[in-house]
């Protein structure tokens, strides 16, 4: 059998592109997010409540996402996490396009954000042993 590199696999590039991205937006909506609560709010005590809204859903859901992403189709779900997180970082420019937006605004997009994303891992894991054969 060959030895072939699977970055010569157009599904495992793909992948890992994408993956990059997501976690590239991610990255930025956190850090938008913190700036964003800091300035409006000034509250560091803020700032650690907006962090655990967006981590208690992702630590009590991602066992449901898991469990469903049994019975679903990881690329689907994938695909359905990045646009619905794609949604709530439009609704934050959207909200954010004339200053600094109320921090309720911050909190729901936080709470969407990491309920999302307790499906979103989960799926990669799961999509991952599509994508080369053993």
């Amino acid at each position: 059998m060959r030895n072939r590199s699977v970055w010569r696999d157009k599904r495992f590039v793909a992948f890992w592109v994408g993956i990059f991205v997501s976690g590239m937006g991610d990255a930025m909506f956190v850090l938008a997010v913190s700036w964003m609560v800091v300035r409006s709010s000034g509250s560091a005590e803020t700032l650690g409540f907006l962090m655990a809204a967006m981590s208690l859903p992702q630590i009590l859901f991602s066992l449901l996402g898991g469990v469903l992403i049994d019975h679903l189709d990881p690329k689907r779900v994938m695909m359905a996490s990045d646009a619905i997180r794609l949604a709530a970082m439009l609704f934050l420019a959207a909200v954010s396009s004339h200053g600094i937006p109320p921090v309720w605004s911050l909190f729901l997009v936080a709470v969407i954000f990491g309920t999302v994303d307790s499906g979103f891992w989960p799926a990669t894991l799961k999509f991952k042993q599509y994508l080369v054969e053993p």
